[in-house]
């Protein structure tokens, strides 16, 4: 695996612990009226082993304020015995479609309630 240099503005969550519905540690402010990543990827890996809960999805939102955000995207759900800590491949890429407005963030929607459980999401670039 090559070394990488993350940029922590491009990260969501780093490492945040998903116990119940929440939404990504970070929004991504592109700086302009409309979202310049279209067609690039999120990458969501698990850093901790989930424990508790039924499954998680993830809901890629959009918001021209940074203030009220909307649904745009939404995942697979995944079972708990999918949500494993992962190193070296993500366990979901969700593509970035066009249209999406100045701000961007992820709902992590839970059903149940994990004891424990952490994601890390960031914007890739690399494509």
């Amino acid at each position: 695996m090559a070394n990488l240099c993350l940029d922590k503005r491009l990260e969501l969550s780093s490492d945040q612990a998903i116990t119940t519905t929440a939404e990504s540690q970070n929004a991504i402010d592109f700086g302009v009226d409309s979202c310049s990543a279209d067609g690039k990827r999120i990458d969501f890996r698990i850093k901790e082993k989930f424990v508790g809960g039924t499954s998680l999805k993830f809901i890629l939102q959009d918001s021209a304020n940074g203030t009220s955000f909307e649904d745009k995207l939404t995942s697979p759900v995944f079972n708990t015995a999918a949500l494993v800590e992962s190193q070296k491949e993500p366990l979901y890429s969700l593509v970035i479609p066009k249209g999406l407005r100045r701000y961007i963030r992820v709902k992590y929607e839970v059903n149940g309630t994990f004891s424990k459980g952490k994601i890390h999401a960031i914007l890739n670039t690399e494509m």
